[in-house]
């Protein structure tokens, strides 16, 4: 009985929290690139990491948090 009672409350937990997602797209204005977009609550959240590439090069923090260029 009580595993049947933790499956059901895992079952209706798993529904509200995907119901409360919706997926959608964002188009980068700099190139046209399209990007997958979650909202989650009334939070619209990237689906998946930029991709641009400047003219004159990137910069960003390695995993050291040390600042590395990226070219």
């Amino acid at each position: 009985m009580k595993s049947f009672l933790l499956f059901l409350t895992a079952f209706m937990l798993l529904g509200i929290a995907t119901k409360a997602q919706t997926y959608g797209t964002m188009t980068d204005a700099r190139d046209g690139r399209v990007y997958k977009t979650v909202k989650i609550g009334t939070q619209t959240w990237m689906a998946e990491n930029l991709s641009f590439k400047t003219s004159s090069g990137s910069w960003a923090y390695n995993i050291l948090n040390r600042i590395i260029k990226i070219t």
